[in-house]
């Protein structure tokens, strides 16, 4: 099987994946042939069951190990870019990431082995952006997680870990405005910066604005991500955002009331 992590990076977790162990089928007695069931559902496919099941299609990339292996490298590598992995960003990442007790210890090496070094990060998220090129849907939920990652601990975000979303937004196919639009929707304060929340010019007319913000209340809305089967750490989160929407929005209409 071909190595995802880069040369450079010393991973070499995709050469020998993390096999979970079936039990042999007990001898049937029966003469007629009887199917067996079907085995448990491995650790991989539990994990990209919990992550990303709401974008399936025909043909997903996203239901192959090597998009997963490429999901958690990234998280790991997040929570150590500022240099050191806290016991916030390891438990915001267990939250995001969850599975069965008796497979943690499957997710707990691949995430311990990719949280050595921030470096080859850059071979997952072009293996990401290969891999779902034309689903910037799935992408912004990959920065979603990172970001709650980089936000678990107290305080705004490291300049080391902006970078490293940024670098990461940047092989994704993301502009600059809408990488500030997501830090300042994850991280920033919509007192300070209301239309980057909203991600618009000032001289927006305020048709166009309401159609952007009733946009972004249903992409956002807590009731369409529980419909999608999105995990609470996500729902959590575009509840977070939702709240600073409203707050930018709403200052933007006194501002222009005001003038």
């Amino acid at each position: 099987m071909e190595p995802v992590y880069g040369p450079h990076d010393g991973d070499v977790l995709e050469r020998q994946p993390p096999r979970l162990a079936l039990p042999a089928a007990p001898p049937r007695p029966a003469p007629a042939p009887v199917p067996a069931p079907a085995p448990p559902r491995s650790f991989w496919r539990r994990l990209i069951d919990a992550v990303i099941r709401p974008f399936r299609g025909p043909d997903d990339p996203t239901q192959t190990v090597a998009f997963t292996i490429a999901i958690i490298a990234l998280a790991a590598k997040m929570a150590k870019a500022d240099g050191h992995v806290s016991q916030r960003e390891v438990a915001a990442f267990r939250r995001l990431f969850s599975v069965p007790e008796s497979e943690e210890a499957n997710l707990t090496r691949v995430f311990d082995i990719a949280k050595r070094s921030v470096r080859g990060y850059d071979v997952y998220a072009r293996r990401l952006a290969r891999m779902l090129r034309g689903r910037a849907d799935v992408l912004e939920r990959v920065l979603d997680a990172l970001f709650v990652i980089a936000v678990a601990d107290e305080g705004p975000p490291l300049e080391s870990e902006i970078d490293y979303l940024h670098a990461v937004a940047t092989i994704f196919g993301f502009t600059e405005a809408q990488f500030e639009q997501m830090v300042t929707q994850h991280a920033g304060n919509p007192e300070d910066e209301p239309y980057a929340v909203l991600g618009v010019h000032p001289a927006i007319s305020d048709d166009c604005l309401k159609q952007v913000y009733r946009r972004l209340i249903r992409q956002n809305h807590p009731d369409r991500l529980l419909g999608l089967g999105v995990p609470g750490e996500f729902v959590a989160l575009a509840t977070e955002r939702l709240a600073r929407i409203n707050v930018a929005f709403n200052q933007i209409r006194r501002i222009r009331r005001a003038s």
